[in-house]
């Protein structure tokens, strides 16, 4: 944490990077930090700050070329890079992957990734987008077990998991009593490691493989989601 803020520090040319945290995190690592290396301020105990401002909406002054957002990845060196992502660029992806995906105001798309992941922003900024409907995950990752009945009971229509996950819920899926509802998915996304043949072959015995599959990878450097592959259908279910 402390290299990071020292490069955004000297990268963007200001006396003290601002971090946010919570008193009530265990491990308080900004105050373990070198003095003046950044600014601190606790979200616990801003409530009566914030609602002391003005609720007049704020008038933008942000370019397309300026940047939305920096994801540090290691890359091939193990030394983190810091990855600077235009406004217009996350902007334009949200577009086009929304377009991808299909998603519409009836849609209702799960946030799974953790905010620290720039697919979580694809997962909330697309959906957002689309005037579709953006259900929460929470602190609390769910049981492979257990994810058919949120599903169900979320009525959700498009999920995006990583493959590890995605292959830990077909397991599941297939050995449940298969009484659970999946008629309104219609989209799973599954990507940024490798779709196992195996897990394909539980997959197409799942009440799952009526939704449409995609295969999806993409670098940070490319904003999110890069390419894709569907995977091809033969009498309703995945090939």
């Amino acid at each position: 944490l402390a290299y990071i803020l020292q490069d955004v520090a000297r990268a963007q040319q200001i006396d003290a990077p601002l971090v946010l945290t919570q008193s009530r995190l265990p491990r308080q690592l900004p105050r373990q930090l070198p003095n003046g290396l950044a600014r601190t301020i606790d979200l616990d105990g801003v409530e009566p700050l914030i609602a002391q401002e003005s609720g007049e909406r704020l008038v933008a002054k942000a370019w397309p070329e300026n940047p939305a957002y920096v994801i540090y990845t290691s890359g091939s060196t193990g030394r983190p890079k810091g990855v600077v992502i235009s406004r217009d660029a996350i902007a334009c992806h949200c577009l086009g992957i929304g377009e991808h995906f299909g998603l519409c105001p009836e849609d209702r798309v799960l946030q799974f990734a953790n905010f620290s992941f720039d697919q979580a922003l694809e997962q909330v900024l697309a959906t957002l987008v689309a005037g579709a409907t953006l259900v929460m995950r929470g602190p609390r990752m769910w049981e492979p077990a257990e994810f058919s009945r949120v599903v169900s009971e979320d009525v959700l229509t498009v999920v995006n998991l990583p493959p590890a996950y995605w292959h830990l819920w077909a397991q599941e899926a297939l050995a449940g009593d298969g009484q659970t509802s999946l008629d309104a998915l219609r989209l799973v996304i599954s990507g940024g490691d490798v779709m196992q043949p195996a897990t394909l072959g539980l997959w197409k015995r799942t009440p799952m493989a009526r939704a449409r599959l995609l295969n999806a990878y993409g670098p940070t450097e490319t904003t999110i989601t890069a390419l894709s592959a569907e995977v091809p259908l033969v009498e309703g279910r995945p090939a």
